[in-house]
């Protein structure tokens, strides 16, 4: 019965090890990427603009967001001026864009024509009035 026991034990200490094993040539075997050294190109590294131009649906985020004061919540739309340039009191340096307050625009232009409509609707009624009442006066003047 003993040796059992430690037959059992020493299969179940193989097959762990053999697991370990078998898991570390699985997670870390591909893990080194070599680069051939002729395949690489080796400069001075220069300052200036870098540019990425980027195609696709959607609306682009910053992962460095920045905190700026303004009278109500928008989004940066433009970027006019980049930093260091020499800017005056009425120089613009970025476009800020707010949906919200585009829409509420829209809805006020909007109320604003309709008022306007009804205002000449309201004008038009009183000058049929008046003309109704008009040729009343002159059927009334007639008949006498």
């Amino acid at each position: 019965m003993k040796n059992k026991i430690k037959i059992i034990y020493r299969s179940l200490i193989v097959i762990c090890v053999l697991m370990l094993l078998t898991g570390w040539y699985l997670g870390y075997s591909n893990t080194m990427p070599y680069i051939d050294k002729n395949s690489v190109t080796i400069t001075q590294v220069e300052s200036g603009d870098f540019s990425i131009k980027v195609e696709g649906y959607g609306t682009l985020q910053s992962l460095n967001k920045r905190l700026l004061t303004a009278t109500s919540n928008a989004l940066v739309d433009e970027i006019k001026l980049k930093p260091g340039a020499i800017v005056n009191e009425d120089t613009i340096i970025m476009t800020l864009k707010n949906p919200s307050l585009e829409a509420d625009l829209r809805q006020a232009l909007a109320k604003l024509q309709n008022s306007k409509t009804q205002k000449r609707q309201t004008l038009l009624h009183q000058q049929r009035e008046v003309l109704n009442n008009e040729s009343t006066l002159s059927e009334l003047e007639a008949q006498e």
